[in-house]
């Protein structure tokens, strides 16, 4: 895709990754920009390792083809007009809802709509944007705050919490039987998946009021956007390569990703 860009005389290119492609913090340490890659990509799932190697891929072909490079990393999407919990929330059993962890904890999530303004602001200002932005709602919800966002429109749904005391020896638990059972895979780490982690989201916090100013100015006038406008941007090219994240960078064009 690099290279059809270069070819296509794209000198700009913003390549939407993952929040997953980072690697697990430091005790006391926050998920920052400045967070290291995963050295083992393999370590978080088929959707974690293809986003850590076209990463890597995006960063070294566009030294080699001369191409300025952006990179957006998403965090769990959520789309609060049609409000669908997150995976890292927890698990829906019927009418019981399992939520994992604390319910005061924080959790990286970026509402759809917001991740759509994001990457249209970006396109416009493209020499204005960091280099690596870590994508989060600038104010992050809690457990809490998810769930009973979830609970306004399944009233009779009911909570149980799974706090990491209990977690950590369920997964070592299930730990153990995939050795038993898959003694040449790796184990999948459950309490590992889940556990607590702290966001630095001042990048985005930053650029927000720049990005929801430019939303309100554009609304009166949408409909009478010049076709001059979008040649404005023929040498940038927006790489999204897995369905989830090419379905927000869409939407940018639907509803204004």
């Amino acid at each position: 895709m690099l290279t059809a860009a270069a070819s296509a005389r794209a000198t700009k290119v913003i390549h939407v990754s993952s929040i997953s492609v980072l690697e697990v913090p430091g005790r006391g340490e926050r998920l920052s920009e400045d967070t290291g890659i995963e050295q083992n990509s393999r370590n978080g799932g088929p959707y974690a390792w293809g986003k850590i190697e076209s990463e890597r891929l995006a960063l070294s072909r566009s030294r080699e083809l001369g191409l300025e490079l952006r990179v957006v990393r998403p965090s769990a999407l959520v789309d609060y007009r049609h409000f669908d919990p997150p995976g890292l929330l927890g698990k829906r059993v019927g009418n019981v809802f399992v939520a994992v962890g604390m319910p005061g904890h924080e959790l990286g999530v970026v509402d759809v709509v917001f991740a759509a303004q994001t990457l249209a602001w970006m396109v416009r200002h493209f020499d204005d944007a960091p280099a690596i932005l870590n994508l989060f709602d600038p104010k992050l919800p809690t457990r809490r705050d998810l769930l009973q966002r979830l609970h306004r429109t399944n009233p009779d749904l009911t909570v149980v919490w799974l706090p990491p005391i209990v977690l950590v020896p369920l997964s070592w638990f299930a730990i153990a039987i995939q050795k038993i059972l898959r003694p040449r895979q790796p184990a999948i780490n459950v309490a590992k998946i889940f556990a607590r982690l702290r966001y630095d989201t001042s990048r985005i916090a930053a650029l927000a009021p720049a990005i929801r100013a430019e939303v309100q100015q554009s609304i009166p006038s949408r409909a009478h956007v010049p076709p001059a406008s979008v040649a404005d941007h023929r040498d940038l090219a927006v790489l999204a390569p897995s369905p989830i994240t090419a379905s927000v960078t869409t939407r940018r064009y639907e509803e204004a990703l």
